[in-house]
């Protein structure tokens, strides 16, 4: 009986410590946001490549612009008073972001103001962080992105991003 309450009260007791040092290192950056979430990379290897289209930054961003394409939209059947199909865009700042990132970049290299492979790992960068966020809360992230207008503003508002 003793043997249980203690065991009891010391994994109470880690529980509480564990939660008490993530909200306290949460607390010592008030402008980041955290999420407990992280994009599964071997999922890229998964795609078919003849369902991709070329990207002037490469394969890689070509699969995960197509990722964020299958995960951020769903499309809905039409009714009998409506038989066109809807596209539905889940969390439409985060996904319009990602398409304003990606345009910025392909600008930037066919401008020759960036070259290929920073801009790459970049935006895929950032892609990633907008795969891992698809299930996350993310009011407070997209009530920055609703301020961010500039492409530059964008990225920092990704940069303050902590996936766990």
């Amino acid at each position: 009986m003793y043997k249980r309450i203690f065991f009891s009260s010391l994994i109470i007791f880690v529980f509480v410590s564990i939660s008490g040092q993530d909200m306290a290192n949460i607390s010592d950056y008030p402008d980041r946001f955290f999420f407990n979430s992280q994009f599964d990379i071997s999922s890229l290897n998964s795609i078919n490549p003849e369902k991709i289209s070329d990207h002037p930054l490469g394969i890689e961003t070509a699969k995960r612009l197509y990722l964020i394409k299958q995960t951020y939209t769903v499309t809905e059947p039409g009714t009998l008073s409506n038989p066109v199909e809807k596209t539905v865009i889940l969390k439409p700042l985060i996904y319009s972001s990602l398409l304003k990132l990606n345009k910025y970049y392909v600008k930037e290299v066919s401008e020759h103001n960036l070259d290929i492979e920073k801009a790459s790992r970049e935006l895929n960068y950032f892609l990633n962080i907008g795969l891992a966020l698809i299930h996350e809360n993310t009011e407070s992230f997209e009530q920055v992105l609703r301020k961010a207008k500039k492409p530059e503003e964008i990225s920092e508002a990704y940069l303050r991003v902590v996936l766990n």
